[in-house]
């Protein structure tokens, strides 16, 4: 009787365990599939270029639109993929306090990035290696060409940071996740002009140092901002290559530069060791910062400042993800005897003295 049931047990497809993917397996079918899907997403995004409205425009303006506005369509593919079949990395994009998707974090996401590549540029200036004069600073045009740079820019970290390390993750950890977009993101630049064996490195590390950020913090939106801010600040700000693709219209402008491990006449400060050094100071950054949240490193969780509960506990030796209304109640009600039991002892003192 007990070997029929486990028979009928065994051969019940309502009981039987869906079988995973190897994950090995699923990691690489991640990465042919948001391969494709970018592809689809820019020939999508070029059918939704407005040419006949910026073809008689001023050529920065026909750059930036067929360089950055062009990315749109990448960002409706992925968004409507995710939103059907991958709900949990379509909720990775939405804003916040959870997924540290805020305002503030799109904000020191912004300073950072200026802040890197503007170092590198005065790098570059101080060792002699490139020249700069001031042009017409044009606000509107500054304005628009930052939102473009940013749907060009967050499309890429959609693709990489978004969609490829999620997915990914679920199925392996963070470190390898982080190293399969990162490889990923610079095989995506091997055919920009001018590249380099140490241009592809720097860019593998701008994607692996992105990624630390997404395994401690969990926020995209300060990845859209750091990447945003480096390309715009070095390619419409100061006019400069950006992954070799020069701006057709700038804030300054380049007029002499000089090939050293500042600068590359070709691919800018990307090509250099100032950025190999920033980006170390970014991933060392964040490595520091949350080198005491062990658990962050391994889940890839949000950290969020200790509850009270968890400060009780972390006094009691209880682990913080144990904490129980029961365990600060039992701690109330010794700290209660003990008082009861402190003046008891004061009272039979008193009497004992009379």
């Amino acid at each position: 009787m007990n070997e029929e049931n486990v028979a009928v047990k065994d051969t019940n497809p309502s009981v039987k365990k869906k079988k995973r993917m190897n994950p090995n397996l699923y990691s690489a079918l991640t990465l042919v599939l948001a391969y494709v899907m970018m592809i689809i997403g820019q020939l999508l995004g070029y059918f939704m270029l407005p040419v006949k409205f910026y073809m008689n425009l001023d050529a920065k303006w026909i750059f930036i639109f067929e360089l950055y506005f062009s990315f749109i369509g990448i960002h409706v593919v992925f968004l409507l993929y995710t939103l059907a079949f991958n709900r949990d990395v379509f909720k990775s994009f939405l804003p916040g306090k959870d997924n540290g998707n805020t305002l503030k974090m799109f904000a020191w996401g912004t300073v950072a990035g200026f802040r890197m590549n503007t170092a590198c540029v005065i790098i570059a200036l101080i060792h002699g290696d490139i020249h700069l004069s001031v042009g017409r600073f044009e606000i509107g045009y500054m304005l628009v060409s930052f939102l473009f740079v940013l749907i060009q820019s967050a499309a890429e970290e959609v693709v990489t940071r978004g969609f490829i390390f999620q997915r990914i993750k679920s199925r392996t950890n963070p470190w390898f996740a982080a190293f399969a977009n990162a490889a990923l993101f610079a095989a995506l630049h091997l055919g920009n002009p001018g590249v380099s064996k140490i241009a592809i490195f720097n860019i593998f590390m701008f994607g692996f140092a992105l990624s630390v950020v997404m395994v401690f913090t969990n926020s995209i939106w300060y990845c859209f901002a750091v990447h945003t801010a480096w390309n715009w600040c070095q390619n419409i700000f100061f006019g400069l290559p950006n992954s070799g693709l020069v701006s057709q219209g700038s804030f300054m402008h380049l007029d002499a530069a000089r090939a050293s491990i500042f600068y590359d006449p070709h691919f800018g400060v990307e090509a250099t060791v100032s950025t190999t050094l920033v980006l170390l100071g970014l991933i060392r950054f964040f490595a520091y910062k949350y080198a005491r949240k062990p658990s962050m490193a391994t889940a890839g969780m949000t950290y969020s400042e200790p509850s009270a509960a968890e400060l009780v506990n972390t006094e009691t030796g209880i682990a913080g993800s144990e904490a129980s209304d029961e365990t600060i109640e039992q701690i109330e009600d010794k700290a209660t005897s003990d008082e009861l039991s402190a003046k008891m002892s004061d009272t039979t003192g008193i009497e004992e003295s009379e």
